[in-house]
């Protein structure tokens, strides 16, 4: 694969930058490409020299946020984690960093799919490990992982939409004792 130079880079990071605050503002179905140019201050053979559509632009920006995701949380899903709250915590952090793309994929105007997209992932990499680890029957796996997943989901959006005011290992230590607490419970019931 060759390795992009920096003014590639640096093209497709003002596009991506200009098309997040479109985002912000309306729904990805709203964004013309005259639109998005006009705002990156590029004109429409340059976006189309990298993207063939707002639509490949707007697939490649969530599949790849969704791809980093998808490494915090691996370990977890293997077994290999050692420590989940750090874990998570870092996964939190990264969320931090990256808080504009990710309020804006998880909110009002941007949520095309992408929460949907993110819970389906992590159920092929943690449904049948997790539910095992946590002693769930497998009857009702999907049913608590779905649960889990999206309280999950709803409590990093409330996160962001907050102001991200608890630090991310606050949010982090507050997502294990409520998941923990429903298994408990849940394990208990049965």
């Amino acid at each position: 694969m060759k390795k992009e130079d920096g003014r590639v880079r640096y093209t497709k990071m003002v596009i991506r930058k200009s098309f997040i605050s479109l985002l912000d503002e309306k729904p990805a179905s709203k964004i013309s490409v005259k639109e998005l140019c006009e705002r990156a201050e590029i004109n429409r053979a340059t976006f189309y020299a990298h993207y063939e559509s707002i639509e490949a632009l707007y697939g490649s920006i969530k599949s790849e946020l969704a791809e980093r995701i998808r490494n915090y949380l691996i370990p977890v899903a293997s077994n290999e984690c050692q420590n989940i709250e750090a874990t998570l915590e870092r996964l939190f952090s990264f969320i931090k960093e990256n808080e504009d793309i990710c309020r804006v994929l998880l909110g009002d105007f941007g949520n095309s799919g992408f929460e949907e997209y993110i819970v389906a992932m992590l159920r092929l990499e943690f449904s049948s490990e997790w539910a095992k680890k946590k002693s769930i029957p497998v009857e009702y796996a999907d049913d608590v992982f779905e649960f889990a997943a999206i309280g999950g989901t709803g409590l990093i959006k409330k996160w962001l939409k907050g102001g991200m005011k608890a630090s991310p290992g606050d949010l982090a230590a507050l997502l294990i004792k409520i998941t923990e607490g429903i298994f408990s419970a849940f394990a208990e019931s049965l």
